[in-house]
């Protein structure tokens, strides 16, 4: 059976797809896809999903026409599955032959496409069912192939800009913990910020820290804000061993233990009963090591079945070394309560850089963390030295305002610090006024956060550029555009954008490969850049489809530089290694500049867009302006 558009044309629905979508991004255009696909299909159900791990066993839906859709589902069993091989697949018929657990569904045929990273790794998918048997026009494929790009550029955005929320979260929550941690919280109040923090932002966890007790063998509860009270009562003092649980079984091998059923899992054979009353059907469990000592172990529980990921890896390894900070932290300032001189020992033993100060910035004591950090060999030379020397911004008198000013909380700050040979290191300082035998002196605990510095920095440029070609992603262009948008409203000046896209690029990818491809997109932004001014800014809007925006230009001279810019792009070439040959390649341009009828910079995008069809339909390689 044919399908639902054969009698609508191509032309026809382009103009239809453009008309419902051109102003649309991100998530509001995948879902308007996916409904529009629906609908000119008579499709029973169109879906777009991500991968959630690699290898891909499990997908999350980003949107789908399906009415309480599952937010993930296992691929196994399901056509999706071969769509992960990185290849087209349809079935006209037969659908719950083929798949029996599609049986119950009234699916009789399916179209998928694959969406692919440069590497040819297929990271998501869009997925039609039909109820009756559906063939596809051949004009179909033409038609969704630039959509399919689109789609899965949009997916690659969403999902950077996901990581960078969790990334941005997770180190407010690290920073909330040591802040709390250097103000001398309650242990259990600082443990229970960090799970509640970890459960909200990993829905459907249910997170535990034990801690291991003097003699080394039982783990004790320390906190668990979501758990049963009576779980957590059966498990308080349960003893480590080889096969005992995930806890004690991570506890005694001082390794990580995941057991993802723990129905089936020999571990839990004693605590069977146990986890299926209170529904706990895995454990993750990760040890607390500080060196050899394992001082705790921390877990996190599903109520389902689950398998663990390279971002859970992730996270458990994260939270796990900021749990042993925050446990060292807590053991050394026991210890400092206990006894008035106890101070040294957190010099001793501290995970920081630890130094007591006098009001004149003289070293009364030193840690060997903070030798370490200014790779100092001994404390001899610096006792002689003040603090401000080993600070590039410390002056003398915030010395005195720590002391003056701070007496009820600590002073956390960040600073630039020196190494015995000048070189600098960044540094969080911790610095607290206290009282020991009558004198007033200053605490003061640095951590290096140089590797944090640049994790913090590697986040923002992967937020902002396109990693192919190095020129801006979609999500930094648009954001660019509108700003410029505004500032050309506000002080009346020109604007104008220009929209390109490689004419007959898909030939390139299937003659020549996808690392030709990939070498004629970093040639094209590269050798584009001279012909740019400095407030220019070149952007990837996804596949070969680039734009660039144009400060203070008219019409006239966006037309004239995109002119220049086509002849510069016609003597572009890329070495094809293979056949000992250069290719050469071309693109098509459209011009737009702002006019009193654009709302904001998509319309304004939207319009230069249209002029690239024109181009396109005009034979390509040439400059159209709208």
């Amino acid at each position: 059976m044919h399908s639902a558009i054969d009698n609508l044309g191509p032309e026809h629905l382009q103009t239809d797809l453009w008309q419902s979508t051109y102003s649309l991004a991100g998530e509001a255009y995948v879902h308007a896809i996916v409904e529009w696909l629906a609908r000119h299909l008579r499709a029973q159900r169109v879906m777009v999903a991500r991968a959630i791990d690699l290898p891909v066993t499990r997908v999350r839906v980003v949107a789908s026409t399906q009415r309480h859709a599952p937010d993930s589902f296992a691929l196994a069993g399901t056509p999706c599955e071969l769509v992960y091989r990185g290849q087209r697949l349809v079935q006209t018929s037969g659908l719950g032959q083929t798949f029996p657990q599609l049986c119950d569904t009234g699916s009789d045929s399916f179209h998928g496409y694959p969406f692919l990273d440069d590497q040819g790794q297929c990271y998501g998918h869009l997925a039609m069912f039909f109820a009756d048997s559906t063939t596809l026009p051949d004009w179909f494929d033409t038609l969704l192939e630039p959509i399919t790009a689109r789609l899965g550029a949009e997916l690659l955005h969403m999902e950077q800009q996901t990581r960078l929320e969790a990334a941005e979260r997770q180190l407010a929550l690290h920073n909330r913990v040591l802040r709390l941690t250097t103000q001398h919280t309650p242990l259990k109040q600082v443990l229970d910020t960090l799970l509640n923090g970890i459960e909200i932002d990993h829905p459907g966890t249910l997170c535990s820290i034990m801690a291991l007790d003097r003699t080394g063998r039982f783990l004790r509860l320390l906190s668990a804000p979501s758990l049963p009270a009576a779980y957590l009562a059966a498990i308080d003092g349960v003893e480590i061993g080889p096969e005992i649980g995930s806890c004690g079984a991570a506890a005694y091998r001082r390794q990580r233990v995941i057991v993802n059923d723990t129905l089936q899992h020999p571990y839990w054979a004693a605590s069977r009963e146990l986890a299926l009353r209170f529904e706990l059907h895995s454990c993750w469990s990760q040890p607390i090591l500080s060196g050899d000592r394992v001082l705790g172990v921390f877990a996190i529980y599903h109520h389902l079945p689950s398998v663990a990921g390279a971002n859970d890896f992730a996270m458990i390894e994260h939270v796990s070394d900021l749990v042993c900070q925050v446990l060292l932290h807590h053991e050394t300032m026991e210890a400092l309560r206990l006894k008035s001189e106890h101070y040294q020992m957190l010099l001793r033993h501290g995970a920081d850089g630890t130094v007591v100060l006098d009001r004149e910035g003289r070293f009364l004591e030193i840690s060997e963390g903070f030798l370490k950090q200014i790779c100092a060999e001994g404390p001899e030379a610096i006792m002689a030295t003040r603090i401000w020397d080993w600070s590039a911004n410390l002056e003398p008198s915030d010395i005195l305002k720590i002391l003056q000013s701070h007496h009820d909380q600590p002073l956390i700050f960040q600073t630039a610090m020196r190494h015995v040979d000048g070189s600098l290191w960044d540094a969080e300082i911790t610095a607290t006024a206290v009282e020991i035998d009558g004198q007033s002196l200053i605490w003061a605990s640095a951590r290096d956060i140089t590797e944090r510095k640049k994790l913090e920095a590697a986040l923002l440029r992967e937020a902002r550029l396109d990693s192919l070609t190095g020129v801006a992603n979609r999500g930094n262009f648009l954001q660019a555009l509108q700003k410029e948008v505004t500032r050309a409203r506000r002080y009346p000046q020109p604007l104008s954008v220009l929209m390109l896209d490689l004419d007959h690029f898909k030939n390139v990818n299937d003659q020549y490969g996808h690392s030709t491809g990939d070498d004629v997109l970093r040639t094209l932004c590269r050798e584009s850049a001279p012909l740019l001014r400095k407030e220019d800014l070149m952007g990837r809007l996804g596949g070969e489809e680039f734009a660039i925006m144009l400060p203070h230009t008219g019409v006239e001279e966006a037309a004239e530089a995109a002119r220049r810019l086509l002849a510069r792009i016609l003597d572009m070439s890329v070495q094809v290694p293979e056949v000992h040959d250069r290719i050469h390649f071309s693109c098509s341009i459209g011009v737009a500049s702002l006019a009193p009828e654009d709302a904001d910079g998509e319309r304004l995008l939207a319009r230069a867009d249209k002029a690239l069809y024109q181009a396109k339909a005009a034979g390509r390689g040439c400059v159209k302006v709208l």
